[in-house]
Protein backbone atom coordinates (compact mmCIF):
# COMPACT_ATOMS: atom_id res chain seq x y z
CA UNK A 1 0.00 0.00 0.00
CA UNK A 2 2.91 2.38 0.60
CA UNK A 3 4.49 1.60 -2.39
CA UNK A 4 1.21 2.91 -3.97
CA UNK A 5 0.61 6.55 -2.46
CA UNK A 6 4.50 6.90 -3.53
CA UNK A 7 4.07 5.95 -6.88
CA UNK A 8 0.54 8.83 -6.81
CA UNK A 9 2.92 10.69 -5.31
CA UNK A 10 5.62 10.63 -7.34
CA UNK A 11 3.29 11.07 -10.25
CA UNK A 12 1.83 14.14 -8.69
CA UNK A 13 4.57 15.85 -8.31
CA UNK A 14 5.52 15.26 -12.62
CA UNK A 15 2.35 15.63 -13.47
CA UNK A 16 2.71 19.38 -12.04
CA UNK A 17 6.31 20.27 -12.93
CA UNK A 18 5.30 18.79 -16.91
CA UNK A 19 1.76 20.26 -17.29
CA UNK A 20 1.29 22.62 -20.15
CA UNK A 21 -0.61 25.40 -18.86
CA UNK A 22 -0.07 27.82 -21.48
CA UNK A 23 -2.68 27.51 -23.68
CA UNK A 24 -4.76 30.49 -23.84
CA UNK A 25 -7.89 28.82 -23.50
CA UNK A 26 -9.48 29.04 -19.99
CA UNK A 27 -10.86 25.84 -20.02
CA UNK A 28 -13.31 25.46 -17.87
CA UNK A 29 -14.08 28.73 -17.23
CA UNK A 30 -15.01 30.08 -13.86
CA UNK A 31 -18.82 29.57 -13.71
CA UNK A 32 -19.37 26.05 -14.61
CA UNK A 33 -22.03 24.39 -12.55
CA UNK A 34 -21.91 20.28 -13.67
CA UNK A 35 -23.87 17.44 -11.98
CA UNK A 36 -22.04 13.96 -11.28
CA UNK A 37 -23.74 10.56 -11.88
CA UNK A 38 -21.27 7.64 -11.48
CA UNK A 39 -20.47 4.21 -10.38
CA UNK A 40 -18.15 2.93 -7.20
CA UNK A 41 -16.38 0.06 -5.33
CA UNK A 42 -15.30 0.17 -1.81
CA UNK A 43 -12.88 -2.58 -1.08
CA UNK A 44 -11.84 -2.78 2.80
CA UNK A 45 -8.21 -2.34 3.66
CA UNK A 46 -5.72 -2.47 6.80
CA UNK A 47 -8.24 -3.82 10.15
CA UNK A 48 -11.35 -3.38 7.83
CA UNK A 49 -10.42 -6.23 5.69
CA UNK A 50 -10.31 -8.63 8.79
CA UNK A 51 -13.82 -8.01 9.15
CA UNK A 52 -15.05 -7.11 5.64
CA UNK A 53 -14.61 -8.20 2.33
CA UNK A 54 -15.58 -6.23 -0.96
CA UNK A 55 -19.02 -5.88 -1.86
CA UNK A 56 -21.25 -4.29 -4.90
CA UNK A 57 -20.73 -1.90 -7.07
CA UNK A 58 -23.11 1.40 -6.11
CA UNK A 59 -24.46 4.84 -7.85
CA UNK A 60 -22.75 7.86 -6.80
CA UNK A 61 -24.91 11.72 -7.12
CA UNK A 62 -23.02 14.72 -6.98
CA UNK A 63 -22.27 18.48 -7.91
CA UNK A 64 -19.52 20.09 -8.74
CA UNK A 65 -18.15 23.66 -9.21
CA UNK A 66 -15.24 24.10 -11.95
CA UNK A 67 -12.85 26.80 -11.57
CA UNK A 68 -9.90 27.46 -13.32
CA UNK A 69 -7.54 25.36 -11.41
CA UNK A 70 -9.57 24.03 -8.68
CA UNK A 71 -12.72 21.28 -8.49
CA UNK A 72 -15.57 21.72 -5.64
CA UNK A 73 -17.87 19.02 -5.08
CA UNK A 74 -20.75 17.49 -2.74
CA UNK A 75 -21.68 14.13 -3.06
CA UNK A 76 -23.57 11.53 -1.63
CA UNK A 77 -23.95 7.53 -2.08
CA UNK A 78 -23.63 4.19 0.06
CA UNK A 79 -20.65 2.07 0.22
CA UNK A 80 -21.27 -0.99 1.22
CA UNK A 81 -19.20 -3.69 2.28
CA UNK A 82 -19.32 -7.30 3.07
CA UNK A 83 -19.52 -8.62 6.57
CA UNK A 84 -16.94 -11.97 7.34
CA UNK A 85 -18.78 -13.33 9.81
CA UNK A 86 -22.49 -13.57 8.72
CA UNK A 87 -22.18 -12.52 4.70
CA UNK A 88 -24.36 -9.97 5.11
CA UNK A 89 -24.13 -6.75 3.93
CA UNK A 90 -23.01 -3.42 5.70
CA UNK A 91 -24.33 -0.13 4.31
CA UNK A 92 -22.33 2.92 4.94
CA UNK A 93 -24.51 6.45 3.89
CA UNK A 94 -21.96 8.72 2.91
CA UNK A 95 -21.92 12.64 2.37
CA UNK A 96 -18.76 13.62 0.52
CA UNK A 97 -17.35 17.88 0.70
CA UNK A 98 -14.24 17.80 -2.01
CA UNK A 99 -11.45 19.99 -3.01
CA UNK A 100 -9.47 18.84 -5.88
CA UNK A 101 -6.42 20.81 -7.46
CA UNK A 102 -6.98 20.68 -11.39
CA UNK A 103 -3.58 19.60 -13.42
CA UNK A 104 -3.93 20.28 -17.04
CA UNK A 105 -1.85 17.11 -18.73
CA UNK A 106 -2.77 17.69 -21.92
CA UNK A 107 -5.74 19.55 -23.20
CA UNK A 108 -8.56 18.24 -22.66
CA UNK A 109 -7.42 15.53 -20.12
CA UNK A 110 -6.89 16.51 -16.66
CA UNK A 111 -5.45 14.95 -13.59
CA UNK A 112 -7.42 16.08 -10.00
CA UNK A 113 -5.94 15.70 -7.05
CA UNK A 114 -7.06 16.47 -3.83
CA UNK A 115 -9.09 15.44 -0.28
CA UNK A 116 -12.75 14.68 0.89
CA UNK A 117 -14.16 15.07 3.92
CA UNK A 118 -16.67 12.58 4.63
CA UNK A 119 -20.19 11.96 6.97
CA UNK A 120 -20.56 8.34 7.41
CA UNK A 121 -23.29 6.96 9.03
CA UNK A 122 -23.94 3.21 9.38
CA UNK A 123 -27.94 2.18 8.10
CA UNK A 124 -29.68 -0.68 8.23
CA UNK A 125 -30.24 -2.22 4.36
CA UNK A 126 -28.72 0.17 2.16
CA UNK A 127 -32.23 1.91 1.66
CA UNK A 128 -34.20 5.06 2.09
CA UNK A 129 -35.38 5.75 4.33
CA UNK A 130 -32.31 5.80 6.27
CA UNK A 131 -32.48 3.80 9.20
CA UNK A 132 -29.30 3.72 12.02
CA UNK A 133 -27.45 0.48 12.12
CA UNK A 134 -26.90 -0.42 15.77
CA UNK A 135 -23.59 -2.18 15.45
CA UNK A 136 -21.84 0.99 14.26
CA UNK A 137 -21.41 4.70 15.09
CA UNK A 138 -21.37 7.51 12.83
CA UNK A 139 -17.82 8.68 11.60
CA UNK A 140 -16.63 11.61 10.42
CA UNK A 141 -13.93 10.87 7.58
CA UNK A 142 -11.26 12.23 5.27
CA UNK A 143 -10.14 10.32 2.18
CA UNK A 144 -7.34 11.28 -0.36
CA UNK A 145 -8.33 11.35 -3.82
CA UNK A 146 -7.02 11.32 -7.40
CA UNK A 147 -9.15 11.33 -10.27
CA UNK A 148 -8.25 11.17 -14.45
CA UNK A 149 -10.79 13.75 -16.42
CA UNK A 150 -11.50 13.59 -20.39
CA UNK A 151 -13.37 16.20 -21.09
CA UNK A 152 -15.87 16.24 -24.03
CA UNK A 153 -17.11 19.79 -23.98
CA UNK A 154 -16.30 22.87 -21.49
CA UNK A 155 -18.81 21.57 -19.11
CA UNK A 156 -18.94 17.80 -20.02
CA UNK A 157 -16.44 14.91 -19.01
CA UNK A 158 -16.14 11.13 -18.13
CA UNK A 159 -13.45 9.84 -15.38
CA UNK A 160 -11.83 7.91 -13.18
CA UNK A 161 -11.21 7.91 -9.68
CA UNK A 162 -9.77 6.45 -6.66
CA UNK A 163 -9.84 7.44 -2.99
CA UNK A 164 -8.32 6.24 0.10
CA UNK A 165 -10.42 7.00 2.71
CA UNK A 166 -11.16 5.95 6.83
CA UNK A 167 -13.58 7.23 9.47
CA UNK A 168 -11.67 9.16 12.05
CA UNK A 169 -13.30 7.49 15.19
CA UNK A 170 -12.03 4.06 14.88
CA UNK A 171 -10.34 2.00 12.67
CA UNK A 172 -12.98 0.03 11.60
CA UNK A 173 -14.62 2.19 8.81
CA UNK A 174 -11.88 2.09 6.18
CA UNK A 175 -11.25 1.27 2.27
CA UNK A 176 -9.95 1.72 -0.80
CA UNK A 177 -12.68 3.36 -3.35
CA UNK A 178 -12.73 3.69 -7.31
CA UNK A 179 -14.90 3.75 -10.02
CA UNK A 180 -15.91 5.78 -12.81
CA UNK A 181 -18.62 9.31 -13.37
CA UNK A 182 -19.71 11.24 -15.89
CA UNK A 183 -20.11 15.26 -15.32
CA UNK A 184 -22.65 17.19 -17.14
CA UNK A 185 -23.83 20.41 -16.94
CA UNK A 186 -26.73 22.13 -15.14
CA UNK A 187 -28.89 25.09 -15.77
CA UNK A 188 -27.90 27.05 -12.56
Amino acid sequence: MRNLWVTIFLFTVSAVYAADNTDSRKFPDDRNQSFLLGLGGNYPIVDSANEFGPSIYHPIVGVRHLTENWVLGLSMHFKFFNEKADNSRLAIWALEEETSYRIRLYHPFYMLTGIKFLYLYPVQGGVYPLRRSSDYNPEVGIAATVSFLYFLSQQTALGVYTDLWRGTASRTLEGIETGVHFMFPTTF
